[in-house]
């Protein structure tokens, strides 16, 4: 039996994305995983949540792999925390030119 997500809410363009997007099968279970583990506990330490800044401000992003991330807007529905997951973007598109992560060793 299938589970249902408790705190996500998807868009039609992130299922669209997750569907059509050229993921293998290690990709696409690397973020089932990690839509999973944000549905069960954001604080898990292997999606590595955090605040996107400058333009992308307001928006958030949980780790699949070292190289696909989520990004999500949190919202507020009917008295509880929803977490709305828009897309799906390789880390290097997430970074701006010059940063690199802090779980990057830039030696």
């Amino acid at each position: 039996m299938a589970k249902t997500c408790r705190s996500l809410d998807f868009t039609e363009t992130f299922l669209e994305t997750f569907v059509s997007k050229d993921l293998t099968a290690a990709d696409s279970s690397a973020i089932l995983k990690a839509l999973r583990l944000l549905d069960e506990d954001e604080r898990h330490r292997s999606l590595r949540v955090h605040e996107l800044e400058r333009d992308r401000q307001g928006s958030w992003s949980a780790s699949a792999s070292t190289t696909l991330r989520v990004t999500f807007e949190r919202l507020k529905e009917a008295g509880r925390d929803c977490s709305r997951a828009p897309s799906i973007t390789t880390a290097d598109d997430l970074e701006p030119p010059g940063l690199s992560p802090p779980w990057r060793d830039s030696r």
